[in-house]
């Protein structure tokens, strides 16, 4: 599906957020525009951040190939303001994009990456493995994962068995982990993740329609977010249709996302999107102080979506 990006949200809108708003807002934009092919350029310009404007020109040649070789270049000069996390990230993205393009040389900033990597905490390590497998790494991915335990360990697995989608024996091996946790909420988040995988109903012995029948999980705010995230995991997947009673019933208790963490609310926008459609989702942001990062956010989101889609029917998955 094709986005008229700025019939949704005009970027002097964004000007008018809470300044610790503004970067993630004109960053999230600028992804989107790069994915459809719009200049993202005047965008990446206004973010502020150097991690947030290294991490989004990290991504661009992917769309906008030509501009790999400058885009290092501006990458690599960031990076050494960056905090050790955000040099991993950073790193790390410029690595997948250097891999996909077949370009050459994403050694070189895998291994700065690692070399960045050590006194950083799980989400930095995390990030670390995915871009160890999505480069072909696996064994190292696996090796980053086995420093954790419990559902840590679990859900780097699950990205790693994402990533590779070929390997039906990496599936089976995180079945088995997840299958392990004692925690059955966890487990019900890392099978709905893992029904994205296109070989799910090869490698795994749970039905999707029984992890759909979980939802809602419970009455706590805390799980109202995790029934939302198993019904986003879910419709991801192509699984809506399971889901479908189980949001309805979260859906109808749902507080304004602006009472709401961040985060949170961009997952009840997330999960409008893909239950009842992009301009439900928008008409959940109106009259929200944060609309145009919320507007924002539903754009980076659904280029992100068509785009994996895209590569998904070239890949003939």
């Amino acid at each position: 599906m094709m986005l008229n990006l700025f019939e949704v949200v005009d970027p002097e809108e964004v000007s008018t957020l809470p300044a610790r708003y503004r970067d993630y807002a004109y960053a999230s934009l600028a992804r989107a525009s790069g994915r459809l092919g719009l200049d993202y350029r005047a965008l990446v310009g206004r973010v502020r951040s150097p991690y947030l404007r290294a991490y989004v020109l990290a991504e661009m040649p992917l769309y906008d190939p030509s501009s790999l070789d400058s885009t290092v270049r501006e990458v690599l000069a960031l990076v050494p303001s960056l905090r050790y996390e955000e040099k991993v990230y950073a790193l790390s993205r410029l690595a997948e994009t250097v891999y996909a393009l077949g370009a050459g040389g994403h050694e070189e900033f895998l291994s700065m990456a690692a070399s960045y990597a050590p006194p950083v905490g799980y989400s930095g390590k995390a990030r670390l493995a995915l871009a160890f497998s999505r480069c072909g790494e696996v064994e190292r991915a696996v090796r980053v994962a086995e420093g954790f335990r419990g559902s840590r360990r679990a859900s780097i697995y699950v990205e790693v068995a994402l990533s590779r989608p070929e390997s039906l024996e990496l599936l089976v091996r995180v079945v088995r982990l997840v299958e392990k946790l004692r925690d059955s909420r966890k487990k019900i988040v890392l099978f709905s993740r893992l029904a994205k995988h296109p070989r799910y109903e090869e490698g795994v012995g749970t039905p999707v329609e029984s992890i759909a029948m979980k939802v809602p999980l419970g009455g706590s705010l805390e799980d109202v977010y995790l029934s939302l995230l198993v019904a986003r995991n879910l419709a991801e997947a192509g699984y809506a249709g399971a889901a479908r009673r189980g949001f309805e019933e979260v859906a109808s208790k749902l507080p304004p996302v602006d009472v709401l963490p961040l985060d949170f609310a961009e997952l009840v926008l997330e999960a409008f999107y893909h239950y009842r459609g992009l301009q439900a989702a928008l008409r959940v942001a109106e009259g929200s102080s944060l609309a145009p990062l919320y507007y924002a956010h539903l754009m980076d989101y659904v280029s992100m979506l068509s785009f994996e889609n895209s590569l998904a029917r070239v890949a003939g998955r």
